[in-house]
C-alpha cells in the first residue's frame, strides 16, 4: 500500500524527520500522556533534535531524549518519573522479545529512610497481550484506552517537533 504522505508544509528531510520520529518515538510520546493523565504542548528542541521538553497542562515537565544507544544485544527504553519524595522508573524489553518482562521501581523517601518496591511482573509477550486487549476492545469487553482522538493529538504533537526543528534552522 502506498505511505501516507506528510502534510504539505513538510518538505525534503523535514518530511522525513517527521516519519522517523513516528516510527520511532511516537509510542513514547503516546504513554507519556497515558502516564499523565493529561495533554502536554511541546516548549523546546534541542539543537541536536535528540531532546524534546513540553510542559503539561497541570505544569509539569516533560523531557524526552530521543537518542539511540548502541550496545550490542541490549535494548535500553527506559522511563523515569521524578516526584517531591521519590520517583518511579520502567524499563520496557524489546518489542520481540518474548522471554523478557518489564521492570518497575517505586522509590520512596520517607523520614526512616528510602524504600524501593520492585513489583513482580509475570512473564507475557507484550505483542501478544496488546492483540489480547485489542481484541477485548473491539468486542466491547474493555474499555478503549487509546482511541482514535488520542492518535489524532500524537501526530499533531509529531508536528509541533517538526516545526520546533524547522524553526530552530532559522535562527
Amino acid at each position: 500500500p502506498a505511505v501516507e504522505p506528510c502534510p504539505e508544509w513538510m518538505t525534503g528531510d523535514l518530511g522525513e524527520k517527521y516519519i522517523a520520529f513516528i516510527n520511532f518515538y511516537i509510542h513514547q510520546v503516546n504513554l507519556i500522556r497515558f502516564l499523565l493523565e493529561e495533554d502536554f504542548e511541546l516548549e523546546h528542541v534541542d539543537g541536536g533534535e535528540m531532546v524534546l521538553v513540553a510542559r503539561s497542562s497541570s505544569g509539569v515537565t516533560v523531557v524526552l531524549e530521543m537518542n539511540t544507544h548502541a550496545l550490542q544485544g541490549d535494548w535500553l527504553e527506559e522511563y523515569v518519573a521524578h516526584f517531591d519524595r521519590g520517583l518511579i522508573t520502567m524499563s520496557l524489553p524489546a518489542p520481540m522479545a518474548r522471554q523478557d518482562t518489564g521492570k518497575v521501581s517505586v522509590y520512596r523517601h520517607r523520614e526512616e529512610g528510602a524504600i524501593v518496591e520492585q513489583p513482580q511482573i509475570d512473564l507475557a509477550w507484550s505483542m501478544t497481550e496488546q492483540a489480547k486487549r485489542f481484541v477485548e476492545e473491539v468486542r466491547g469487553e474493555q474499555p478503549n484506552v487509546s482511541p482514535p482522538e488520542d492518535a489524532a493529538r500524537d501526530l499533531e504533537i509529531a508536528e509541533a517537533y517538526i516545526r520546533l526543528v524547522q524553526k530552530g534552522r532559522s535562527k
